[in-house]
């Protein structure tokens, strides 16, 4: 009996749900600021990671004295080849101010992907249609394709603070889970157990202002203070984040009925039929 409640115990711990990484496990492996207006993509990391500029201009940030990088549907920031210090096991964190300038002209708008050419390892996006809520993708899979519905749409015109992370399961366990924060508050249905595992990204390129290979999805709108860590942020550390960057940024009145709305739907949607290319 003590062997069979043992094993029990065992098997209980492998397809628990986890939280995301210990404090300190996340390390910050890039981090475009876009304070020079030649080189928007310079990593100030320390780590090198800097992007190509493909049309993206230089604009006001989330608050005074930032700056932004400004996506007029047809721009694109990328890096090819891999990352420095970054492989996204066993965990990754996308962290981004966005202000969506809309509508988009291209269903989706693209905020931070990263994949071999194609589609879709993985990929932070907001819906245009039917309405404007984090869509994402985690690890190349119809199982891992998720519009998260919970609230009103986010709206145009304000800025708001976005992270979206991926964290492998335990030894024996075959998942990953992903969350998704708006302004430092998780979504209802932004906590969900994904298969298989996550996929290593060494070598995987990666693209801000786009969707899968850079050319889908194409922001129209401003990105500031975009970040990539290599391992999975927790939600005390994504608070503590989104507190530290919120410099004298108000919450206007839609966006505050955009995050009630987080507190009062928790229902979770499914949308791995939607179409991918």
């Amino acid at each position: 009996m003590k062997l069979r409640s043992t094993l029990f115990a065992f098997a209980a711990l492998v397809v628990a749900p986890m939280a995301a990484g210990p404090a300190g496990a996340a390390a910050l492996v890039a981090q475009y600021q876009f304070a020079d207006a030649n080189n928007l993509g310079l990593d100030s990391s320390g780590f090198g990671n800097d992007l190509t500029n493909f049309g993206a201009t230089q604009t006001a940030g989330h608050n005074a004295g930032s700056f932004g990088a400004q996506f007029d549907g047809s721009d694109v920031m990328q890096r090819l080849g891999g990352m420095t210090g970054y492989d996204g096991k066993p965990g990754f964190t996308y962290a981004a101010w966005v202000n969506l300038s809309g509508p988009s002209p291209n269903t989706y708008f693209g905020i931070i992907s990263q994949d071999f050419g194609a589609c879709c390892d993985n990929r932070l996006l907001i819906t245009e249609t039917p309405s404007r809520h984090p869509y994402i993708n985690e690890d190349n899979g119809t199982q891992s394709d998720r519009y998260l519905g919970a609230g009103a749409p986010i709206p145009l015109n304000t800025w708001f603070y976005i992270v979206m992370t991926g964290v492998d399961g335990l030894p024996f366990s075959t998942f990953h889970q992903g969350h998704v924060y708006v302004n430092g508050v998780e979504l209802p249905d932004g906590s969900q157990n994904f298969f298989p595992k996550l996929t290593d990204l060494t070598g995987a390129n990666t693209y801000l202002g786009a969707g899968e290979g850079g050319g889908l999805y194409r922001l129209f709108g401003i990105l500031d203070d975009v970040r990539i860590y290599d391992g999975a942020l927790n939600a005390g550390e994504v608070a503590t984040l989104y507190n530290s960057e919120l410099t004298a940024v108000p919450t206007p009145a839609a966006l505050a009925l955009f995050l009630t709305g987080l507190s009062l739907a928790g229902f979770y949607t499914n949308r791995g039929s939607r179409r991918r290319s």
